[in-house]
């Protein structure tokens, strides 16, 4: 027996942050033991993006300059100081552009985000938050492909950034390729189980994969984790009318309207 789900959420947001999300859901069952799949999208369905804000510290990386040893030349010593000074300098520079990139970010100016998280990598290569926060400026703009590749540039230089792996989930899920979305999200519950969107939305690509049994028990999860997710009770409750768990999931979507409706308040 074949099932088709398709999920589609409208999310609504507090305080001027709107995010719609509409499911719509439509399952049919047939004489046969193949399941057909549609290609969609999650991106109606997904947590929002995050960026990290947080500054590079200064005195970090002051802290890598090798100190002054006590016996030294006049030069040297000048040499070690100009080294101190240039590393300070450098500090202060990423600082400059990192944060205001993170500005920009703030104020929608995405062109100047990201040349000055751009800049924040010619300085220093290995400074992953740049890599990953231009990616989230490339994926807000829909150049997936730099999205994803920036992404991967901060996996690789911190392979336990969960945040990453998650971003790098959703852009996979948005151009088709589940199975890849499917490892991102499972890996950044591995480093975070606490990710309730990563649960979230792997979830809804089992569903959309017929996998209905692991979708129920993600939703429920994602649940657990945030019980304010009017979303998630949606889908679960969609999810219930699958098994023919009718009061369940009466249940569910009741839930989902008071919560979605005081979010509009």
């Amino acid at each position: 027996m074949s099932v088709r789900g398709k999920f589609m959420v409208k999310y609504s947001s507090v305080k001027n942050i709107y995010f719609f999300c509409t499911v719509l859901t439509s399952i049919c069952f047939i004489a046969c033991l193949e399941i057909t799949e549609e290609p969609k999208t999650t991106e109606s369905i997904e947590v929002p993006l995050e960026v990290e804000v947080t500054p590079i510290s200064q005195e970090l990386q002051v802290e890598e300059v090798t100190p002054v040893p006590p016996k030294k030349s006049s030069v040297e010593l000048n040499e070690d100081t100009k080294k101190n000074d240039d590393a300070k300098n450098l500090s202060v520079l990423i600082n400059k552009y990192f944060l205001r990139g993170n500005n920009n970010f703030d104020v929608g100016k995405y062109q100047e985000a990201i040349k000055d998280y751009t800049e924040v990598i010619k300085i220093d290569s290995g400074f992953y938050k740049a890599y990953h926060n231009r990616g989230v400026v490339y994926d807000l703009l829909g150049d997936l492909d730099k999205s994803i590749s920036d992404y991967t540039s901060a996996i690789m230089l911190y392979p336990t950034y969960d945040q990453a792996y998650y971003n790098r989930a959703r852009v996979y899920g948005r151009t088709g390729q589940s199975h890849k979305a499917i490892e991102d999200y499972t890996q950044a519950i591995a480093i975070n189980p606490q990710n309730q969107g990563a649960y979230h939305n792997r979830g809804i690509i089992f569903a959309e994969r017929g996998q209905i049994e692991k979708a129920l028990s993600d939703l429920s999860r994602a649940i657990e984790l945030n019980p304010q997710d009017g979303i998630a009770y949606y889908n679960r409750g969609k999810m219930y009318q699958v098994f023919g768990m009718n009061e369940e999931s009466k249940a569910d979507l009741q839930k989902s309207q008071e919560l979605l409706s005081n979010q509009q308040e």
